[in-house]
């Protein structure tokens, strides 16, 4: 009889023994497996470890975060494994990606799991959420857009207007003559090259040597320039051209019987350079001019025998002002 109770409570001993070793080891499972947090309902977030107090006050507003959040990536799991002082954050996917942070402050807990699962919202472009609607002043999603137009500049105008007049002096051959001149031109230029219409008039010139008592002669002459202009610099303009004009001389002389008077016409051909310096609408002109008379060049004319002949070249100096509106 006392083997029989030796032997049942040997038996029970050894089944008390066996409950505590089932105990322990399902205590030690639990342990072993992430328990979700209290503050997140759904789950998706997982301790490993014991968190510190400030660590759990930082868990709690990360599960505030995540629930109803529309920028969260639904399928990311977190868990967080405390280590000392640390916590560490790995944030896992459904298809095994996974992605591991070190926290070392609870105030850095919630940056750090936005960085993990936050994802950018492409909201709705505002011109698909409207309708469409006769009286409303909104386009269609659908009708391509209006082509809107800058308002277009005004070309310069391509044909300018010039307009000058010069006072100087002007050197005649053959024989010499000295005297003043004055002269006056309008031109039309588009862009580099200019037609002008040109006029000069010689009041009255003087030999410089001449047996010949009171014989003065004096010109007037009409024509056309064609020039082109160069720019070297924004303040300074230079003009080249060629002349074509008509010239009247108008002798007058003493005879025996009395003052006596006659005219003579030629035609004469130059060229002609002309400087213009300043900006704006008036500017500073100076011209340098020559021209000859092929006829009289090549037949000498006198009023009268023992007269001088009439000068068939000239060469002249001006400055003046000419004007352009722009």
């Amino acid at each position: 009889m006392n083997r029989e109770m030796t032997q049942f409570a040997g038996w029970r001993s050894a089944l008390v023994a066996l409950a505590t070793l089932a105990g322990v080891a399902s205590a030690l499972d639990v342990d072993a497996q992430p328990a979700p947090a209290g503050g997140c309902l759904d789950g998706r977030v997982r301790i490993e470890g014991h968190l510190s107090d400030d660590f759990r006050v930082a868990l709690d507003e990360v599960c505030s975060r995540l629930e109803g959040a529309d920028d969260i990536d639904p399928d990311v799991v977190l868990t967080l494994r405390a280590e000392g002082t640390h916590v560490v954050v790995v944030a896992s996917l459904p298809d095994g990606r996974s992605a591991m942070r070190h926290v070392g402050a609870a105030e850095r807990l919630m940056e750090t799991v936005e960085a993990l699962t936050v994802v950018p919202v492409h909201p709705q472009p505002i011109l698909s959420q409207l309708e469409y609607s006769p009286d409303a002043h909104v386009a269609r999603p659908d009708a391509p857009p209006e082509l809107t137009h800058a308002p277009a500049v005004p070309e310069p105008t391509a044909i300018r207007l010039e307009l000058g007049a010069a006072l100087g002096g002007r050197v005649h051959a053959t024989p010499g003559y000295v005297g003043f001149t004055l002269g006056g031109y309008a031109a039309l230029r588009v862009h580099a090259w200019a037609l002008a219409l040109t006029m000069r008039w010689d009041p009255r010139r003087v030999l410089l040597r001449s047996d010949a008592s009171h014989f003065e002669v004096s010109g007037l002459g009409v024509g056309f320039a064609v020039t082109r202009r160069w720019e070297p610099r924004q303040t300074v303009s230079v003009d080249f051209g060629a002349t074509a004009a008509i010239a009247t001389q108008f002798q007058e002389y003493e005879r025996a019987a009395g003052e006596a008077w006659s005219t003579s016409t030629d035609a004469r051909v130059g060229l002609l350079a002309r400087s213009l310096v300043s900006r704006g609408p008036i500017r500073w002109l100076t011209i340098l001019e020559a021209d000859l008379s092929p006829s009289f060049a090549l037949h000498p004319v006198r009023v009268e025998s023992g007269l001088p002949r009439i000068p068939y070249f000239s060469l002249g100096v001006t400055t003046g002002i000419a004007w352009s509106p722009g």
